[in-house]
């Protein structure tokens, strides 16, 4: 007979799975605004030699494809563009159809991933409890359902690691290539990592594919550098400058949909001051994990990769959905030759708090609130951005852990 935990993470896999279905893929056939918009526009404009970055030729593009009569004002890569143009070809809700079920695939590719990075089979339980809580994870529900390409970024970087850890260095620098080309702010990590760990051929292939791709986008719109980053950048303001959908400000009302520690700190020090602080943090962070990796060269790489993915949502610009790439670290929590201690269970809790979709309810619950709360220090602060302060312990628990020499047992004492 199954036993009863494999039977429970079974229901919850199937009830995923279906949340995927019925709330990613069968709406997804629609006409209408969504995250896929932007790079589906900016490519359609780029296959026929326009300049994607256009917001005028954006949204009438946007009007005509989608339907939306939104304004759309691209800020993906270049290269992002490039590898979207096939979809292009097909009509909108096609295109978005089959957006999300390489999303959803994307996901069961994750969880796959994390299995066998962890050491174990589909025969085995710890298999079972993985795979369920890489598809409850609430950010990629939240990516598929908006139409958003991290998940496919995510699965892209964490196939790689799973290349690279059988000596696959040059599949998976093309495949870190093509997620970075996607997601810049996720897929630089990764080559940083193995940077430090100097695999070479990985990072050559990895930079040769994205620095083609790079050539090629650039110069299928027939337009100078110059002219494409003076649109680029007037639209970087658009969206980050004050008020804008990915400000971390006050003046932003859906701020809380963002990851990056500067949302803590911009009630209390102001903008320039959040950030000052945000990239110290940041700096710091990296100079221990540096350290952590010269003195212990045997850690898990798992946990080494993972804490400095983790750093990057401090100073770096991150949505909530982007934490589904911290997925990796379960590999680390259930190795199947190791057991549990207490540095692991902080983290698992850690991971747990970061599942659930609490931003959500926080974005949600301030239309029901006074407005003396929703202008207080400690709702903007404190509870709201919850998701920017579990980033904030989990990176310091993660780095405690890797300190520890291989070998020993992590102990918070």
């Amino acid at each position: 007979m199954m036993p009863i935990r494999r039977t429970l993470m079974l229901v919850i896999i199937v009830l995923m799975l279906g949340d995927f279905v019925f709330r990613g893929i069968v709406p997804s056939f629609t006409t209408g605004k969504n995250d896929f918009t932007d790079p589906f526009v900016g490519a359609y404009l780029w296959r026929h030699s326009t300049n994607p970055y256009d917001v005028a030729d954006a949204t009438a593009a946007g009007r005509r494809l989608t339907g939306s009569q939104m304004r759309v004002v691209p800020i993906y890569p270049p290269t992002a563009y490039l590898l979207v143009s096939p979809l292009t070809v097909l009509p909108w809700r096609w295109a978005n159809l089959i957006l999300a079920i390489l999303g959803t695939l994307g996901v069961c590719a994750v969880a796959l991933c994390i299995v066998g990075l962890s050491g174990h089979t589909m025969r085995d339980e710890a298999a079972w409890i993985l795979a369920a809580l890489v598809l409850a994870f609430a950010s990629f529900h939240t990516a598929v359902h908006i139409a958003n390409l991290s998940v496919v970024t995510t699965a892209l970087c964490l196939i790689s690691v799973c290349l690279a850890n059988n000596d696959g260095d040059l599949p998976a620098g093309i495949l870190l290539g093509i997620a970075t080309c996607l997601k810049p702010h996720l897929g630089i990590w990764f080559f940083g990592f193995y940077a430090v760990r100097r695999r070479w051929r990985l990072l050559a292939a990895g930079s040769i594919t994205s620095g083609i791709a790079l050539v090629v986008s650039i110069a299928r719109v027939g337009l100078r550098p110059t002219a494409l980053l003076t649109n680029y950048f007037t639209n970087l303001r658009h969206w980050f400058g004050p008020g804008g959908e990915n400000d971390f400000s006050l003046a932003n009302p859906l701020r809380f949909e963002l990851a990056n520690f500067q949302l803590v700190l911009d009630p209390l020090l102001g903008r320039s001051g959040a950030s000052a602080v945000a990239l110290f943090l940041g700096a710091l962070g990296l100079a221990v994990w540096i350290c952590a990796i010269l003195r212990n060269p045997r850690c898990s790489p798992e946990l080494a990769l993972t804490t400095l993915i983790a750093l990057s949502f401090l100073p770096v610009y991150h949505r909530v959905y982007d934490t589904g790439v911290l997925t990796l670290l379960l590999a680390w929590l259930f190795e199947a030759d190791h057991r549990q201690n207490t540095v692991k269970r902080i983290a698992l809790a850690l991971f747990l708090v970061l599942l659930l979709p609490v931003e959500s309810v926080a974005v949600r619950s301030q239309s029901y609130l006074s407005p003396q709360t929703i202008h207080s220090w400690w709702w903007n602060s404190l509870i709201a951005p919850y998701t920017a302060w579990t980033l904030l312990a989990f990176s310091v628990v993660l780095l405690y852990a890797l300190m520890q020499p291989a070998g020993t047992p992590e102990r918070l004492d």
